[in-house]
């Protein structure tokens, strides 16, 4: 704890799960106050979280964690803090991750990081190659960060602790994806965004986690696919489509193409063999609301 930076606003965001109700409430004011100036808390948290977040590829395309700086505990907190933050601000903190540009601050270490990531449908437009609505801006940063902790994993045989706490902060991760996907939905453009920046990285994770039968991993990977593709805002909306044709149309070709393509059809047929009934349940769950959203969206298929 004594090498973490930011102690007093680490401290100070841990007051948020404190048991007594008036120190949550102080808490919650000075939240409120802190509202035009969010990066002061966001810059630190991300800081800290980038600082855990150095990974390597494997020939096979899994992402791993380097051991060096990277602390599971910190990375669980920081998830909890930012989701207290959200619960407790309500709409504030999200209104101020989706207007503001990245700071200068971690601008630099976040682009050396990430520039891996980008999104399918921009490969299938004409014009603008670029992300429209969430580049730049700290959602972006938020998104990304939370993306590599749910697909990155730690080598078992090296160090058997360090995989177990590992587990645990790709659950974290996930559940804090879902609830700011939640929390974006009716911002409808830019949830569609995201969700088609994510799903192909979460698709590709959950065939690792069958390949490696990590089946708590499988769990958290359903709920999250269910929660940002068929509760949320995947293919493009009529309204959209009548003032972004070719936006929608490159979006909606992509969302297509997640059902039309072999990679998810095949993960759920596998996950279905399980020898777990409760991963089967889940695959099953999800078989059955695929094929319902497919008949929704898909025409002629």
């Amino acid at each position: 704890m004594q090498d973490r930076q930011y102690i007093a606003l680490q401290n100070m965001l841990g007051i948020l799960d404190d048991q007594d109700p008036t120190l949550r409430l102080s808490c919650r004011s000075w939240l409120t106050e802190s509202k035009d100036n969010f990066l002061r808390i966001l810059d630190p948290l991300l800081k800290e979280f980038m600082d855990n977040n150095r990974v390597y590829k494997s020939f096979t395309g899994q992402v791993f964690f380097l051991e060096e700086n990277y602390v599971p505990q910190n990375v669980i907190e920081n998830f909890r803090k930012l989701r207290n933050i959200i619960l407790n601000t309500q709409s504030e903190f999200i209104k101020y991750i989706v207007e503001k540009d990245i700071s200068e601050h971690i601008r630099d270490q976040f682009d050396k990081q990430f520039d891996y990531i980008n999104v399918p449908y921009l490969r299938k437009m004409v014009s603008d190659k670029e992300l429209k609505y969430c580049k730049d801006k700290y959602i972006y940063a938020i998104i990304c960060i939370t993306l590599q902790f749910i697909i990155g994993q730690a080598v078992e045989s090296l160090n058997s602790q360090l995989f177990a706490a590992t587990q645990t902060v790709n659950a974290s991760a996930c559940e804090f994806m879902e609830l700011v996907m939640k929390s974006i939905h009716n911002k409808v453009s830019l949830s569609t965004e995201i969700t088609h920046l994510i799903i192909g990285f979460l698709v590709k994770a959950l065939r690792q986690a069958i390949d490696s039968k990590n089946n708590a991993q499988q769990v958290h990977l359903i709920n999250l696919i269910q929660a940002i593709v068929i509760d949320g805002n995947f293919y493009a909306s009529p309204t959209q489509e009548k003032k972004e044709e070719q936006w929608c149309s490159a979006i909606n070709k992509c969302a297509n193409s997640l059902f039309i393509e072999d990679d998810l059809c095949e993960c759920i047929v596998d996950g279905i063999k399980s020898n777990q009934p409760i991963v089967r349940y889940h695959y099953i769950t999800l078989s059955d609301r695929i094929v319902q959203f497919m008949q929704m969206h898909i025409e002629n298929k």
